[in-house]
């Protein structure tokens, strides 16, 4: 007799779950402390956003930071904006230091023109 055909169904079912959790407890160790660090800074980035961040090859890292900066700042600037310019090779945390250096010296810098500039 072969031992792993006597297991009963709810035995399969049993492991099959244990190995579902297990996944998904993986995907929660590596984002909580990002998605905490959003929640409570007020950034707003969800668990399943920083998970499609990595499935899009952004460094989601970046992304929160320059998000909770922009947000202590009082910019509103989103995270779509933000991943867009990861994409295209640029600097996102140099473009928020720039959008708050702007901001508080009452220069007019939409994210559109300061993203414009570093890809420059």
């Amino acid at each position: 007799m072969i031992p792993f055909l006597a297991i009963e169904p709810l035995q399969i079912l049993l492991i099959v779950l244990a190995i579902i959790f297990f996944i998904f407890f993986i995907f929660m160790v590596k984002y909580l402390n990002l998605y905490v660090r959003s929640i409570f800074s007020g950034a707003g980035i969800g668990i399943f956003e920083l998970i499609g961040m990595s499935l899009r090859k952004v460094n989601a890292n970046v992304i929160v930071n320059s998000r909770v900066r922009a947000v202590q700042a009082g910019l509103d600037i989103s995270r779509l904006q933000m991943e867009s310019h990861y994409l295209s090779g640029g600097a996102v945390p140099n473009v928020v230091t720039a959008l708050i250096a702007a901001n508080r010296a009452k220069i007019d810098l939409t994210f559109d023109q300061a993203a414009a500039i570093d890809l420059a």
